[in-house]
């Protein structure tokens, strides 16, 4: 991190087109980290009639924009939890930082700011995954004070 001060913004809801459309590159990058295999087949149309299925879900976006941009998006899915004393949890993904502002301090604040989202469903925990490989966000989360509690495992059927 550098010693420039961390950009201010809002943290705010992504609920229309015209937003999504403005935090879609965001997304792209990440996939292009994240899943370069499916980037090319990822349409602002389709991945928008996508988030629209799962904002009834309790899935959200939020946007972190100033006065003309936006800096990094984030995603929150508020869950019920039978086996968590039945606490709502929040799961979160899709953190990404504009890459002009990377190492500002932003994605921490992005991540502060969506874990009291969280807390304001009453969640009591908030979780998320990171890539094996993908030791830089490993420990930034570690940092943030998320805990290595399981290996994650994926099927493809």
């Amino acid at each position: 991190m550098t010693d420039i001060p961390v950009p201010t913004f809002e943290l705010y809801d992504v609920t229309s087109a015209e937003e999504f459309a403005e935090v879609f590159p965001l997304l792209q990058q990440l996939g292009r980290i994240e899943t370069p295999e499916t980037i090319d087949n990822l349409t602002l149309a389709k991945s928008w009639a996508q988030y629209q299925k799962s904002y009834e879900m309790n899935y959200r976006l939020y946007a972190a924009k100033n006065t003309s941009e936006v800096l990094g998006v984030v995603g929150l899915r508020v869950c019920d939890d039978p086996l968590n004393n039945g606490q709502p949890c929040g799961l979160v993904n899709n953190l990404v930082v504009e890459e002009d502002y990377r190492g500002l301090g932003i994605g921490r604040d992005i991540l502060e700011r969506v874990e009291l989202v969280a807390k304001k469903y009453k969640c009591d925990m908030t979780m998320l995954w990171v890539l094996n490989g993908n030791k830089k966000n490993k420990a930034f989360y570690e940092e943030m004070g998320y805990s290595h509690i399981s290996n994650g495992m994926i099927k493809e059927i």
